[in-house]
């Protein structure tokens, strides 16, 4: 570490805190995948004093934050010429080949989707709100969710996300992601389906 300026950091999410700090307390500058941190007031933690009395980067890498065709929907409907925004569904889902995988050391789906799944949510409504939360629970003991569904109540609006992260079992191997938006305020709506090679 001591030859680099920077570190990426694509661990499990339980290691992220922890990896993150000892990177900060080596001078390091540090992008790392969502989420920062899993615990409550620890992504908080993180960026105070350490980063700021350092002249430190701390930032959170999410791809699709930075996609332009994203932002170019997002602008869109914050800009108000489809009128106010009042539900937004967001979802995201893989498949992936691990019939053997030690669920300990995988992403869940919270994990691995939820970030990208509620970007938009947060991105266009910023007030209070209530939620609930259901999730299918693949190894409950290492709180592996394949399945989670959260449905948020803001007191002008409505939004929805659904990720799921469920292992292959069958001989063949391939990946399937759907990623959907759909913003409801006039018709503007979303929507991309990626394959790759079954």
């Amino acid at each position: 570490m001591e030859q680099c300026d920077c570190v990426y950091i694509f661990s499990h999410p339980e290691r992220h805190y922890e990896e993150i700090k000892y990177a900060l307390e080596q001078g390091k500058h540090v992008l790392c995948e969502s989420p920062i941190a899993l615990k409550k007031g620890g992504k908080q933690k993180l960026f105070l004093p350490l980063p700021i009395t350092r002249k430190l980067v701390l930032m959170e890498a999410n791809k699709t934050a930075y996609n332009t065709a994203y932002n170019r929907l997002i602008l869109l409907a914050k800009s108000g010429k489809i009128g106010n925004v009042i539900s937004v569904d967001a979802s995201c889902t893989s498949m992936f080949h691990a019939p053997n995988a030690n669920l300990a050391h995988t992403w869940n789906s919270i994990c691995a989707w939820g970030p990208t799944a509620m970007l938009p949510v947060f991105q266009l409504f910023h007030e209070p709100y209530e939620k609930q939360m259901i999730s299918l629970f693949e190894e409950e003991t290492l709180s592996f969710d394949s399945f989670t569904k959260i449905d948020f109540c803001f007191p002008s609006a409505v939004a929805t996300i659904k990720v799921g992260e469920r292992r292959q079992n069958r001989r063949r191997t391939g990946h399937l992601r759907y990623e959907g938006l759909h913003l409801c305020a006039g018709a503007l709506v979303e929507d991309r389906l990626f394959r790759a090679p079954i």
